[in-house]
């Protein structure tokens, strides 16, 4: 649906004009503004989730110290990909249970308590993980200690992923399909991607890489017009994706499939001739040779019976996975702590109505493959999570969330803006429309973080007003961080809107590669 905009939209379109001037000017503003912006909303994530509540994050920490303190792999045990490590004993999974209140969403954080002792002892982590992450955002265990190391952790973590975060949006707003690619990130980022990066777990940054490797891969083979650093982010965006978790390569894969898949063979041939592109290549390829040295020496991908196993015949058991797929797609939009927090049927709608409505846009204006690919990629990523959950479900049962392809759903809107950039004629937007659809997804955030820690201050149907009431505070006044992470996140939204008025360099109507 298209409509020009009236005289009605133009106060509306002043604060953009006004906002757009300050986001529009070199891609290095840009890049700090959106890492500031971003870095400040997740770490109101960070410092307003209880300690450990994160998933599994007790095992991610204790990997990160004794990462960074020389331990890089640990004792191998009988229990999958689990190493015995050295680490302070308030940091031992087993000392710090927070099954007072983890499965039951009515009872707040309050019961849990850190372990005081900072001793070292023997505990079971994530030891066979590949040890990049840890590596990268362990190191605040170097200088700190106990509560507040964890919580630097957390920022540390987040404002790497909101660095993966900027330089998608400096791509996507020096794209040629920039008015939809812009917005499409916006609903890329659901609020399990700014949760799962506020707490110490590596599915942040992969989430991040994921999303950065679809925008750039669109911009080097769909783009008409491409240049250096695109490579240089090429590289660094798969490489993560493929070092930070077991899992990294095939989303990798996909991903690099399907932007081929849908560019031409003329752009093919030209990429192949430029050295840029071939050295991107080699590096993603040596990551690959890493990955693969590490999985066949540790072993990151085995697993042992953990006691929740399921039987049954396949088509019984693919039944039951079909069952589960409005869980998995509620917990790509967020489900978080150890999936017991689970948000108001409000935000998962209004994501999910404005994913499809993407979809239906490019399937009703856009053109051959391009119209058909969001659904292609939308299929692709349930089979992969059907195949990949069936392939343990004797030995794990149903332990697949809807985060782990989170890399390859966020393609989904991305791909449908592609398709809608190209249509023609071009497809205009009413200002009401857009700013409906802003403000929609700012609210959905804040209603996200809201009800977070609602869960843990007063149970998840405890008063709205959580302020007066919270049996559990975090470290900081919860007034400030929800309005901190409202004002944020209210930035957020609008540097995405304001930087599709940006004017790129003109392109050339040959459509040849300016270099």
């Amino acid at each position: 649906m298209s409509s020009l905009e009236d005289n009605d939209d133009r106060p509306r379109d002043s604060v953009l004009d006004r906002a757009s001037s300050f986001c529009t000017g070199t891609d290095r503003r840009l890049w700090w503004l959106v890492v500031a912006v971003v870095g400040a909303m997740i770490a109101c994530w960070s410092i307003g989730m209880p300690y450990f509540s994160g998933p599994d994050e007790p095992l991610h920490a204790s990997r990160a110290w004794s990462v960074v303190h020389g331990q890089i792999i640990g004792e191998e045990t009988n229990i999958g990909g689990f190493r015995l490590v050295e680490a302070p004993e308030w940091l031992d999974a087993d000392r710090n249970d927070t099954s007072c209140y983890r499965f039951d969403p009515e009872q707040i954080a309050g019961c849990f308590s850190l372990e005081p002792s900072s001793d070292i002892v023997t505990t079971r982590t994530q030891g066979a993980q590949q040890p990049l992450y840890y590596a990268i955002v362990g190191w605040p265990f170097r200088f700190s200690d106990h509560g507040l190391s964890l919580i630097l952790v957390r920022i540390w973590s987040g404002f790497l992923t909101a660095a993966l975060i900027a330089s998608t949006v400096v791509t996507a707003r020096n794209s040629e399909f920039r008015r939809w690619l812009l917005p499409a990130t916006l609903l890329a980022c659901t609020p399990m991607v700014f949760y799962i990066s506020g707490v110490m777990n590596p599915s942040g940054m992969e989430i991040a890489s994921g999303l950065l490797l679809w925008v750039v891969s669109i911009s080097i083979f769909c783009d008409r017009r491409i240049y250096g650093r695109l490579f240089w982010r090429f590289a660094a965006a798969a490489s993560l994706l493929i070092l930070v978790r077991q899992l990294g390569p095939l989303w990798f894969v996909v991903i690099f499939a399907s932007c081929v898949l849908l560019s031409t063979v003329e752009r093919l041939k030209e990429l192949l001739r430029m050295r840029q592109f071939r050295l991107a290549a080699l590096a993603v390829a040596a990551s690959g040779v890493l990955w693969a040295s590490w999985s066949y020496f540790v072993k990151p991908l085995a697993i042992a019976d953990s006691g929740f196993g399921v039987d049954g015949t396949t088509t019984g058991l693919l039944r039951l996975q079909i069952g589960r797929l409005w869980s998995v797609i509620q917990e790509a939009v967020g489900v978080f702590g150890w999936i017991e927090v689970r948000l108001p049927l409000a935000v998962y709608l209004i994501w999910i109505v404005g994913v499809l409505l993407f979809v239906g846009f490019a399937l009703t204006f856009g053109s051959g493959k391009y119209a058909v690919a969001p659904i292609l990629v939308l299929l692709g990523a349930i089979v992969l999570q059907t195949l990949g959950e069936f392939s343990t479900l004797r030995e794990l049962g149903f332990m697949w969330q809807g985060r782990y392809t989170l890399p390859v759903l966020v393609g989904v809107p991305l791909v449908a803006a592609l398709a809608i950039g190209r249509a023609k004629p071009a497809i205009k937007v009413s200002s009401v429309s857009k700013w409906t659809g802003g403000v929609l997804l700012w609210a959905a955030l804040c209603l996200s973080f809201h009800q977070a820690e609602r869960r843990y201050m007063v149970g998840s149907s405890g008063p709205y007003r959580i302020w007066d009431y919270g049996a559990w505070n975090p470290p900081v006044p919860v007034i400030l961080l929800l309005v901190g992470f409202a004002v944020t996140a209210a930035m957020w939204v609008l540097i995405c809107a304001a930087s599709t008025k940006y004017v790129g360099p003109s392109l050339s109507n040959d459509g040849n590669l300016s270099k």
